[in-house]
């Protein structure tokens, strides 16, 4: 079962008195970020902190890139931000790798994880997991905690797959989903899991106040005009590989309202987006803080509303793939 993001989407907010009010807080939020965007942001290979390329090394500097030889033919890159998730990445990694041990027409593949300042052994333990031939594993290390936006970012930056797959690290939708996700996807078409579209397919659902969280998150983003998503934060998502580069190249928030910053731009862009049911369970440990993220998302939502209604949303980046 899937939904499409209609190409036109209606003013959902008719009183002039409160989108004047929103225009205000914005650009008071804005002032001196926005989106000239790409050329006032430093290149991607200034962005990742430490890059350990752990399976390939080949230093430039303090970064180890990936060899050249090993940055083309990959069908899959499956990105995983992290943040002090050394408890449940292990078990996430395995599952992953033994999905793409069955999955041949998704290798050869690369899983990218990118440890976003933990603070306990994520990157560690990252790299002592051993993969399968066929599929090469990278180890991203930012310096300090920078956000999932901006892991995400670093993720899809350092990619070299056909198609990138984004995931979290506990694995709340299930990796064998990727098939659904591949079903709705396409060359011009971004494929977004959802736990709105069937929700006989959630397992088991999240605290009732995380709920009502983003429950209230989608109805703002939805009235400011963002969005006809039922649900933009669900940490599943396919993207042609080309897309997601260039969309790294010019995204700018590095809170969790990343998703729909990404999803804003590729419609800017001229992509379709495709909301799709997928499986999934909630698993305890979050790192989102209600009242702080909470702010921080709404916050970050109505620079994206003013940077799109003053026509300051960047065009699609050339020369990146």
């Amino acid at each position: 079962m899937e939904r499409r993001w209609c190409r036109s989407t209606p003013n959902l907010v008719p009183d002039t008195i409160a989108v004047a009010l929103i225009g205000w807080l914005a650009r008071v939020l804005d002032r001196t970020d926005g989106p000239a965007l790409a050329s006032r942001r430093p290149p991607p290979s200034s962005q990742g902190g430490n890059i350990d390329f752990s399976r390939r090394l080949g230093y430039v500097g303090e970064v180890q890139a990936l060899d050249a030889s090993d940055t083309s033919g990959k069908r899959l890159s499956v990105v995983i931000p992290a943040f002090n998730e050394a408890d449940r990445l292990g078990p996430t990694l395995e599952r992953v790798t033994s999905f793409l041990a069955g999955a041949r027409r998704w290798r050869p593949a690369e899983i990218l994880v990118v440890d976003d300042g933990s603070s306990d052994l994520t990157a560690e333990l990252a790299r002592s997991h051993t993969v399968i031939e066929g599929v090469d594993l990278a180890v991203a290390v930012h310096p300090v905690n920078r956000g999932k936006g901006a892991a995400v970012r670093t993720g899809f930056s350092r990619s070299s797959g056909e198609w990138v797959l984004l995931t979290d690290a506990d694995m709340s939708a299930p990796i064998e989903d990727l098939t659904v996700l591949a079903a709705a996807a396409g060359p011009d078409a971004v494929a977004v899991g959802s736990r709105a579209v069937d929700r006989r397919l959630v397992t088991e659902r999240q605290p009732l106040h995380r709920d009502l969280m983003g429950r209230t998150f989608n109805l703002a983003i939805r009235a400011l005009g963002l969005t006809r998503l039922s649900d933009t934060q669900c940490g599943f998502k396919l993207f042609p590989g080309d897309l997601a580069r260039r969309l790294a190249s010019a995204q700018q928030l590095d809170g969790f309202s990343f998703d729909v910053e990404l999803l804003v731009l590729a419609r800017h862009w001229g992509y379709h987006v495709e909301e799709v049911g997928v499986h999934w369970q909630h698993v305890e440990a979050s790192r989102v803080m209600a009242i702080r993220h909470s702010s921080q998302m709404l916050r970050d939502a109505l620079k994206l509303w003013w940077w799109r209604t003053s026509r300051r949303l960047p065009a699609e980046p050339r020369g990146v793939s």
